[in-house]
């Protein structure tokens, strides 16, 4: 019921927002419109059905612990 309301959300969100971007020509707006619609039914969708999501911290600190590794290597 939950994710019947989420997509019911989501398609107000589209009939209010698309027709003027398609209306207006702007396709770089309407791609990026998309994609973080897409992205933001995905993650509530997951949320809703209980899945566990990744902390995004975690992939920061995947990414920046060896380059933080190597700054303070050379300033030693």
């Amino acid at each position: 019921m939950k994710l019947l309301g989420l997509l019911v959300v989501f398609t107000g969100i589209i009939l209010i927002d698309v027709p003027g971007l398609i209306k207006g020509k702007k396709w770089r707006e309407l791609a990026i419109h998309v994609v973080f619609l897409v992205f933001g039914v995905g993650m509530a969708a997951a949320v809703i059905m209980n899945i566990t999501l990744p902390n995004p911290a975690n992939v920061i600190k995947f990414i920046f612990t060896p380059l933080s590794n190597a700054m303070f290597s050379l300033f030693e």
